[in-house]
């Protein structure tokens, strides 16, 4: 099986780069999407988590499944490489959430494992179907499901852009495939601290 990455929001993309202002590393999408709003019922702990819990903390959201042979784990592992540069103080304040789209497959215990596996600070979890949609059209994105083989396995299309959220759970910006560790590191130093202080470490 592999993963089959949907076109990015390009409306978006084509007016952040008409966006005024000292420009970003990655993409600027500030006011461009709502703020940080989920609930998503497929946790390890069983109860909803939901934005209150994600509050105070950069959130850095991206869309998967535990199945994924090549998409999910080189998004996953390029997010703990860049928030492995950051300053400790500030890499403490950067969350990674991984949502499994794949909810038929992926146990949120399972899943919540192999989150954890890339690093403090990742969480899995994953929801109801509606949850999940209610959720994708929230940030203009969307997922679908290939015809399942003789064996029962199926393909998931996804999009591979991760949404960066700021303390206050506002969308500011989105890392795409092709954005170094570097570059996300340079612009989650920025968001968190402003143009001045720290710098990212190699």
């Amino acid at each position: 099986m592999r993963s089959r990455s949907l076109p990015l929001l390009l409306t978006m993309l084509v007016l952040a780069a008409c966006a005024g202002g000292e420009p970003w590393e990655t993409r600027n999408v500030t006011g461009l999407l709502p703020p940080l709003e989920l609930r998503l019922s497929g946790t390890r702990q069983g109860a909803p988590l939901t934005e209150a819990e994600l509050r105070d903390r950069a959130t850095l959201l991206t869309f998967g499944f535990m199945s994924c042979p090549d998409i999910c784990p080189t998004t996953l592992a390029r997010l703990a490489e860049a928030r492995r540069r950051l300053p400790e103080a500030l890499a403490e304040d950067v969350q990674v959430m991984f949502v499994s789209v794949d909810p038929a497959r992926d146990d949120p215990a399972r899943l919540a494992d192999y989150a954890s596996h890339f690093g403090d600070g990742f969480i899995g979890v994953t929801g109801t179907q509606k949850e999940l949609r209610a959720l994708g059209r929230r940030y203009r994105t969307t997922y679908s499901y290939g015809a399942p083989d003789r064996h029962g396995n199926y393909d998931v299309a996804h999009s591979a852009g991760v949404y960066v959220f700021d303390r206050a759970g506002d969308v500011r910006l989105l890392f795409g495939s092709n954005d170094s560790p570097e570059a996300m590191c340079a612009d989650l130093l920025r968001l968190l601290q402003g143009t001045e202080g720290q710098r990212c470490r190699g």
